[in-house]
């Protein structure tokens, strides 16, 4: 694996980033069974919502910001890479858009393994529905990132899976708007998903999204995650360390008990993991992790965010 170049641990800590990710005994995944029958919807709007037929067929990047984009894509550093990914963890916090740079950057070397992404994160709207996606593709400042449909329609149509079709909350959910003009700078041939985790999303829920994401083919798997939130940097690396070991012994139980002073969104990680078990990846490469205060260089009042990238190289 690939050593994370950059650490904001003390030096006694840093070498717990260096290990590989790889757990000694991973246990054995059964296919959970299927969730009540009240629980299964077929597509559907949150409560409330306009009819379907009058949502925007077209989102706008509302966290595009010219400077900070051009100035993250002339500082990308390219990981090493020798085979495409099938998924991978980046931020969506823009202090750390260099990382996102150059994860997308990585990626774009090895560009005809994709013919679509497909971007996870959490769904900070405080709505309660399990999943949210959209049908619509985004106008960014790089051309049009059309939507891939039948991959939406596929995730919509999953019979165990409640998923509300709601464009506005994917334009407005920065934790993958603020990716898309990424996607579409390096991969300008591919189309979107889009999909929003609720923190209410069981283990279970989570295993039977990762078996459906794991029959697609050329398509990558994005998880747009933060993790430790609000904390000292101190504070945040041992917190780090806890969701380190969790992620390299798959202890998935523990992984969602996390809240925000680990990882904003346990469910994207979980359902990272199981794909990558899915498809028989023997390890995670860790490709960076830094904090916010390190990057600002500056202490920050509110407290610091952590980030982690990750990667899932295909088998």
């Amino acid at each position: 694996m690939y050593a994370a170049r950059y650490f904001y641990l003390d030096q006694h800590l840093s070498w717990e980033l260096n290990a590989s990710l790889l757990p000694p005994n991973r246990h054995t995944i059964t296919s959970p069974s299927p969730p009540p029958a009240a629980f299964r919807a077929s597509a559907s709007l949150l409560p409330g919502e306009a009819d379907a037929s009058r949502l925007p067929t077209s989102l706008e990047c509302l966290f595009y910001d010219p400077p900070r984009f051009a100035r993250s894509v002339r500082e990308a550093s390219p990981y090493p890479l020798t085979t495409p990914l099938l998924a991978g963890v980046v931020p969506h916090h823009l202090v750390a858009d260099r990382y996102i740079a150059s994860f997308f950057a990585t990626v774009a070397e090895t560009a005809e393994a994709y013919t679509s992404v497909l971007l996870l994160g959490p769904n900070h709207s405080g709505k309660t529905v399990p999943l949210v996606t959209s049908q619509a593709g985004f106008n960014t400042p790089y051309g049009y990132l059309a939507n891939n449909i039948p991959l939406t329609q596929g995730l919509l149509e999953h019979p165990q899976l409640k998923v509300a079709h709601n464009p506005a909350l994917i334009q407005e959910g920065h934790s993958l708007a603020a990716l898309v003009p990424y996607v579409k700078y390096y991969l300008p041939q591919v189309t979107l998903g889009t999909l929003l985790l609720s923190n209410d999303l069981s283990l279970q829920e989570c295993f039977i999204l990762a078996q459906h994401l794991a029959q697609l083919e050329e398509t990558l798997v994005v998880a747009s995650i933060d993790f430790s939130h609000y904390l000292t940097p101190q504070e945040a690396a041992m917190r780090d360390l806890v969701t380190l070991k969790a992620i390299k012994q798959w202890d998935y139980p523990t992984i969602s008990q996390f809240t925000d002073a680990h990882v904003d969104s346990p469910e994207s990680l979980i359902t990272i993991l199981y794909l990558a078990e899915l498809h028989h990846v023997p390890n995670l490469e860790l490709w960076e992790h830094s904090e916010a205060s390190l990057l600002e260089n500056a202490p920050l009042p509110q407290g610091t965010t952590s980030y982690f990238i990750l990667a899932a190289p295909r088998p």
